[in-house]
């Protein structure tokens, strides 16, 4: 039995010389140093013991000796050499613990003060070819970085100032739990060879993470609909981007300014938005240009080293005008379609000719429900096989039911939407005083939330059937009190005429509260029919569902909806499904300008050609952009990312703010 335990790596121990030489150990003086720095998680002897054996074999394969992994622990860490003293210390004590909670399996490299440089300045070093002989794709899977670093020793001086440049980090795949290993070989090309014994291989071996196999994409989102402007696109932009963080990709917000908010901004978890100086031309879409937005795009583009766009909403003019820049410059290109669309009204023939040009040369497509993919393969003709399914989702952690269910002495019917005919605010002027009559002595009451060109009409009923009492009109709703003013009412009522998803519905059901809806679009794919009364865009057949809904809503249990809201949706899975939407997106094979112009031809006899010609001229523009300021004139923006963000369902009490950063 053990009588003697070490706290910092939970592990017991017989007698006294056991101990000591555990205290001797590695592992005891790895966990000892995350514990003086505040990191309670210890890592166990195995997980030592299987990294070492796989360093081992990779030390074998390329003639090294596999015995040769240094016992030597750091003394310090610091990206960047700081000023001497009580400053220094704990700036270096500080970069430490940074590094260590990026890099849990860290072990300790030889006493000297390592700097790094950024990754994407080391990239074509000359000693990459003759390493990748000897190592296997399986080596591959843990590799991660090789980095030659040069000691000289000079007499007199304090071994941190005797380190020398350069250092070569080779990048083989992407983040996750690394162990730095040290590997000696001889070194003897010149007279300095005598103050210089060796030079250090240092190999950097991941563990079996889940993300350690995958590619970290650098994804840039397009839309003219973003915070602080709230609504589906716009939860939906901000959701996946703060998920796909949380994967360790990289994400960048592009979009037009709103107001005085211009420039660059952060939001939470380390989310970039650019607001470009467009000002918005019509429902916060800015004036079509064509040619105008490619300077700026193509600088954002290569600055932050993108790899795949991203662009929302068939109304966006900004999302359109991006994805046809970035197929020009190669790039490969995803969009995501959130709205249905007719076909016989002019408005409608226009927007769908645009989404077929749009449409004819990306990479991939996604839409939110099954019948918004109908919807969209019929108006873009866009092969089905490259459109995707991938419904939108809820952030349950925001959205919760009352503590307490509300008594059903009163029965509050909640509204909250645009006040617009395509949200069916007609629908509603019809159906509140319809069911005021079937149900009087203030057994029903209606709370409106929202605002629109049809607020006035709500109000003229309000007036007219003396409703002032059973009608609360609460005008436009900030996202943050969404959740409150639900949690007040018992039936959610949802009248649109058109909806390919409908994010308000999954607001309301992780609420608790039951919905009643027009059965329209996607609506019926988006709850169980336990959770949902559907019924006709009818003035009668709503108020039959709404009566349908007062009686059973006793069987109603706010906080079992709320739980299986929580099993259903999660922002979480839908950007591991997108992730794949992005793999895909990114193995299809690069065309040259005469295959892609083949794509456009097909959109029509004078439209086809028109699309070419538009084409032509965006290809030349960007050549000409190319020769005035060449790809190497334009800075490359270091990758920014906080090692501790999470996706929003997994972290509560955060508020969407942003703030400006000045360069």
């Amino acid at each position: 039995m053990a009588t003697l335990t070490c706290n910092a790596c939970n592990k017991g121990f017989i007698d006294d010389s056991e101990q000591k030489l555990h205290y001797k150990s590695d592992w005891h003086r790895y966990n000892l140093k995350r514990k003086i720095f505040g990191i309670s998680i210890s890592i166990s002897k195995a997980d030592v013991l299987v990294i070492e054996q796989r360093v081992r074999n990779i030390l074998k394969k390329i003639g090294r000796d596999p015995d040769s992994i240094s016992k030597a622990n750091i003394k310090s860490f610091s990206p960047k050499q700081t000023k001497q003293g009580i400053r220094g210390k704990l700036m270096r004590e500080y970069q430490w613990q940074r590094f260590e909670q990026e890099f849990p399996l860290t072990r300790y490299l030889p006493p000297v003060v390592c700097r790094y440089r950024l990754l994407e300045e080391e990239f074509n070093s000359p000693i990459q070819p003759e390493l990748q002989k000897y190592l296997t794709d399986e080596d591959y899977r843990y590799v991660r970085y090789l980095v030659f670093k040069f000691i000289q020793d000079r007499p007199g001086s304090p071994l941190w100032m005797n380190t020398t440049f350069p250092i070569f980090p080779l990048l083989f795949g992407g983040w996750g739990l690394f162990l730095p290993v040290v590997v000696g070989c001889t070194f003897d090309s010149s007279e300095a060879s005598k103050h210089v014994p060796q030079t250090s291989l240092v190999i950097v071996v991941e563990t079996s993470d889940a993300m350690g196999d995958q590619k970290r994409h650098k994804i840039l989102m397009v839309s003219d609909f973003f915070y602080p402007n709230f609504g589906g696109v716009e939860n939906h932009i901000y959701y996946l981007s703060q998920c796909l963080l949380k994967l360790s990709h990289k994400v960048v917000v592009l979009t037009h300014a709103y107001g005085n908010r211009s420039g660059v901004r952060y939001m939470t978890g380390g989310l970039k938005v650019y607001y470009i100086p467009w000002k918005p031309f019509l429902m916060q879409n800015t004036l079509p240009t064509f040619y105008g937005t490619l300077p700026i795009m193509r600088t954002i583009l290569i600055r932050e080293k993108i790899t795949l766009v991203h662009g929302h909403q068939a109304f966006s003019t900004l999302c359109h005008e991006a994805l046809m820049h970035a197929r020009t410059m190669g790039y490969k290109v995803v969009f995501t379609d959130h709205s249905l669309y007719g076909f016989a009204d002019v408005g409608s023939i226009h927007m769908n000719k645009v989404l077929q040009f749009t449409l004819a040369d990306v990479s991939q497509a996604i839409c939110v429900s099954h019948t918004s993919k109908e919807n969209t393969v019929l108006r873009s003709g866009l092969p089905p096989e490259k459109v995707f399914v991938i419904p939108n989702a809820v952030d349950t952690a925001m959205f919760r039911p009352a503590p307490e269910k509300l008594s059903q002495d009163e029965i509050v019917i909640v509204v909250i939407s645009r006040l617009v005919y395509r949200k069916g605010a007609d629908l509603l002027v019809e159906v509140i005083p319809e069911v005021c009559r079937l149900f009087p002595n203030d057994l029903v009451r209606f709370i409106v939330g929202g605002d629109g060109p049809k607020r006035v009409r709500l109000e003229e009923m309000r007036e007219k059937n003396s409703l002032q009492d059973r009608v609360e009109m609460l005008g436009a709703v900030p996202h943050a009190r969404v959740q409150s003013v639900l949690i007040s009412g018992h039936i959610f009522l949802n009248s649109s005429l058109t909806e390919a998803f409908c994010i308000a519905i999954l607001e309301a059901a992780s609420c608790g509260l039951l919905t009643v809806s027009t059965r329209v679009g996607g609506v019926p794919e988006v709850l169980p029919d336990d959770m949902i009364v559907l019924a006709e865009p009818d003035p009668s057949d709503m108020v039959r569902a709404i009566t349908k809904a007062i009686s059973i809503l006793p069987k109603i249990d706010p906080q079992v909806m709320h739980l299986r809201m929580k099993k259903l949706y999660s922002w979480h899975d839908v950007a591991k499904r997108t992730e794949i939407v992005y793999d895909r997106a990114l193995g299809c094979p690069n065309q040259n300008l005469i295959d892609r112009l083949s794509r456009y031809l097909p959109c029509g006899s004078w439209a086809g050609k028109l699309f070419c010609l538009v084409m032509i001229i965006d290809f030349l523009f960007c050549r000409l952009l190319q020769l005035w300021q060449p790809t190497e004139d334009i800075e490359e923006a270091p990758d920014f990312s906080l090692p501790n963000s999470q996706c929003p369902e997994f972290k509560e009490g955060r508020s969407l703010r942003s703030r400006r950063v000045s360069f």
